[in-house]
């Protein structure tokens, strides 16, 4: 289960599921904010694949899923990318791009 893995667990899980850009699913929030923070599905992909967690997962129990905070120097900027993760789910869903120098 998603919800008893490790900060590092995680983050390999996150890495191994952003193999396959198919299994990169975008909110309608997180394509706004890549809109307005110039970020390309390039950087977000990087993020996703390089990136790490520091800080511990947070539990989403309205959508059963946990909730992490991918960040990665790219392109030269700090960016995170805040993903849901769920058993049920074989992906990841991209919930928002954040700009960690704004």
């Amino acid at each position: 289960s998603v919800h008893k893995l490790s900060v590092l667990q995680l983050q390999r899980l996150i890495r191994q599921r952003c193999v396959d850009p198919g299994a990169i699913f975008l909110t309608a929030h997180s394509r706004l904010r890549m809109r307005q923070r110039h970020v390309s599905m390039a950087l977000v992909l990087d993020v996703l694949r390089k990136g790490q967690l520091r800080r511990p997962a947070e539990p989403d129990p309205r959508h059963g899923s946990v909730v992490c905070r991918m960040e990665h120097f790219v392109a030269g900027r700090e960016l995170a990318a805040v993903v849901a993760l769920s058993d049920e789910e074989p992906g990841v869903v991209v919930v928002t791009i954040i700009d960690l120098e704004e």
